[in-house]
């Protein structure tokens, strides 16, 4: 059950990694770097190849998601436009809900007694406060998929992939 759980997510992860890669706009380079790298420590998280561990891929998405930041903040200030990308927003946040539930799977997975059943069930309050930050981040999600009609398809479909991804990513991690 929790490797089909594995393969949604990377699924999902491929889907937002191509609707980033095929989107229009500014700053794309970073937004496509940002879903690859995630993409990758997903896939390696999954496969367990251990090229890097939890934290090296996290310490990379997180590198990323803060270069795409600030890389979308001064384009914005140069382009005198008070509006923001909420989609490099959106993947941004995903991408360091992702970083973090990474860090908290390893944590968890490593540190229980290989019984041959699961012991999932978090009562730890960091992994409380993600997994409601996950829940919360896949209700935006959504939201943000449905609520502008003029939104491109793409978009839509990138903003549920990565809210679902977050949000299977937590029920694995806890």
């Amino acid at each position: 059950m929790v490797e089909a759980l594995h393969l949604g997510t990377v699924g999902l992860a491929a889907v937002g990694a191509t609707c980033a890669a095929a989107a229009k706009g500014r700053g794309k380079v970073l937004d496509v770097t940002n879903s690859i790298v995630m993409l990758i420590a997903m896939i390696e998280a999954v496969a367990g190849f251990n090229l890097l561990p939890a934290v090296g891929w996290s310490l990379a998405m997180l590198t990323v998601a803060m270069a795409s930041g600030v890389q979308h903040h001064l384009m914005r200030n140069l382009s005198s436009s008070p509006e923001c990308d909420e989609m490099a927003l959106h993947r941004n946040i995903g991408t360091i809900l992702m970083a973090a539930l990474l860090i908290c799977m390893e944590a968890v997975h490593t540190s229980l007694p290989d019984t041959g059943h699961s012991t999932h069930g978090s009562t730890n309050p960091l992994g409380i406060l993600l997994g409601a930050g996950a829940a919360a981040y896949a209700f935006a999600s959504l939201w943000q998929a449905c609520r502008v009609q003029k939104r491109q398809p793409l978009d839509r479909i990138e903003s549920v992939a990565m809210g679902l991804s977050v949000l299977i990513m937590a029920v694995i991690a806890f």
